[in-house]
């Protein structure tokens, strides 16, 4: 999954969502990214919703039928910006 997530930002598929408060500093400032929706780009993210491993361990947090309606990454910099709810 890192790997993966790394090649998007490599690649330059993820997009700045920075909103106000999101980094002080002007090289903080694109350290909000997004990628939606990832499957399009990834197999591997492509794949997850079909993984017995997957659907089992998002079973087990959420409980039974279990439906995938978006796959989304946010990458944000560690004690920078605000929380989202």
């Amino acid at each position: 999954m890192q790997n993966e997530v790394e090649r998007f930002k490599q690649g330059g598929l993820l997009h700045n969502v920075r909103t106000e408060g999101d980094g002080e500093t002007p090289s903080l400032q694109k350290q909000n990214l997004q990628l939606c929706p990832m499957s399009p780009h990834s197999r591997l993210f492509k794949a997850f919703p079909f993984n017995e491993k997957v659907v089992s361990a998002v079973s087990q947090l959420i409980g039974d039928s279990v439906v995938l309606h978006l796959d989304q990454v946010f990458l944000k910099p560690a004690l920078h910006g605000t929380g989202t709810s």
